[in-house]
């Protein structure tokens, strides 16, 4: 069995087929004897408008259907937030250290500080 050649008007109508609200695109391929991977690459060449893909499509997504997502990220100030410290006050000294330092290092400057005041 040779391969088989679609007009692009066939692959059009098996897209929109394929986009019908409650229908699965492994049922669609099946019918037409095609691999789902195939009509899943037709179906992103309708959406490139490789196929001239009507607007009025029922149940093809439109372009508002695909907005970027955007997202605000507010700068990070050069000095951690207090939350964002550690402080060991010991005998008038104070400590600042980062969230990120080890448990071992801070015991460590703990009882240095300790030993210290001893």
């Amino acid at each position: 069995m040779g391969r088989r050649t679609w007009p692009d008007e066939e692959k059009l109508r098996i897209v929109m087929e394929s986009y019908v609200p409650g229908t699965r695109v492994g049922d669609v391929a099946r019918q037409y004897r095609l691999l789902p991977s195939q009509l899943t690459t037709w179906r992103r060449m309708a959406r490139e408008g490789r196929f001239g893909l009507p607007e009025e499509a029922p149940g093809c997504p439109d372009a508002s259907e695909f907005v970027p997502l955007m997202m605000e990220v507010e700068p990070r100030t050069s000095r951690p937030s207090q939350d964002e410290r550690i402080e060991i006050e010991a005998g008038g000294v104070t400590i600042r250290l980062s969230r990120s330092t080890p448990a071992a290092r801070v015991a460590e400057i703990a009882a240095a500080l300790g030993a210290r005041r001893g």
